[in-house]
């Protein structure tokens, strides 16, 4: 049974590929997490491999909704809200609080689902080499869905069909896999994101102050080469809870000089910190000087190391031999 792994991760691409080798999936707007069942007890870890099982305990009950031993499961933790949609806002409550009395009261106040999308090792037997379809069928027929544990199945439809219902309902985007895939660690154009809703994740490199007493924006910067590139500033999208203990964080980090070339015609009062925090951003677009338009703070990614963090480009998916 493996000690760790390394998840498969998607390309983005700007369109939903069309054809009968593919399949579609919602593009969950949470946190990645493999969950390890080893006689009843579970672990969870993220995609980077630090354990996530005390901060989302009701997970748990993942070990009595399968009569496997052992096993390796797939999927994405998300919070909901009170239409039903994912709300990585939410999440990043639970994501935040270490106290844990308060964790005990968010867990009772804003419960997590865990949707399981794909198995990949099953009492005895490493799956990754098995094709897709053959692992999904597999977990659908093994797993019994509780109330926080539920199985993330294939969306019904044509490309076009499936997009236009992800737009109607908000979703974030939809995640296109090839049937055939066998479970590769690292980033694959056997699996195809297409975001809905426009995202990135950014690294924090200081913030400016301003009226409010924690901070007025984020400076931010993306992955460009070796270094770091100047991406613009958040200001919006944080409550004061937010604020406040983001500031206690970033305190802990101050440099004297910025970890990054700035623009000339940045002007701002800024403290610096050091580049090892990445939270998630939503906006319009990019500009010409390749800065954000309109971000909005989402939330902390303690999931993404900030080596990740560089502008996606999209993919064209592999065109099928005739």
């Amino acid at each position: 049974m493996p000690e760790f792994v390394s998840p498969m991760l998607a390309t983005t691409a700007k369109d939903v590929p069309e054809g009968p080798e593919w399949q579609y999936e919602v593009k969950w707007d949470g946190v990645r997490v493999i969950a390890w069942l080893r006689h009843q007890h579970i672990e969870l870890r993220s995609r980077r491999g630090s354990t996530l099982t005390e901060k989302f305990p009701e997970c748990s009950e993942l070990a009595q909704c399968t009569p496997a031993t052992e096993a390796i499961f797939d999927g994405e933790i998300v919070a909901l809200d009170n239409q039903g949609r994912p709300d990585f806002a939410l999440l990043q409550r639970r994501l935040v609080t270490v106290a844990p009395a308060r964790l005990r009261q968010l867990t009772r106040a804003f419960p997590v689902r865990y949707y399981l999308f794909d198995l990949l090792y099953l009492d005895g037997y490493d799956l990754r080499r098995v094709p897709l379809d053959v692992r999904q069928k597999t977990l659908a027929r093994l797993l019994r869905c509780g109330t926080f544990v539920r199985l993330s199945e294939p969306l019904a439809g044509s490309a076009a069909q499936v997009t236009e219902v992800a737009r109607k309902l908000g979703l974030e985007g939809i995640v296109a896999k090839r049937r055939d895939s066998a479970y590769e660690s690292g980033r694959s154009h056997a699996w195809l994101k297409v975001k809905l809703v426009r995202r990135q994740d950014v690294v924090i490199c200081g913030y400016t102050l301003g009226k409010r007493a924690s901070f007025a924006s984020l400076v931010v910067a993306v992955r460009q080469g070796e270094g770091l590139r100047y991406a613009g500033c958040v200001g919006t999208g944080f409550d004061t809870q937010t604020a406040t203990q983001l500031r206690e964080q970033l305190d802990k980090l101050r440099l004297w000089q910025p970890p990054i070339a700035l623009p000339a015609d940045f002007r701002r009062c800024a403290v610096w910190v050091r580049p090892v925090l990445v939270c998630s951003v939503k906006f319009h677009d990019w500009t010409p000087q390749g800065r954000l338009r309109s971000p909005v703070f989402l939330g902390l990614r303690a999931d993404v190391d900030p080596d990740e963090c560089v502008p996606e480009a999209f993919e064209e998916p592999e065109q099928s031999p005739s």
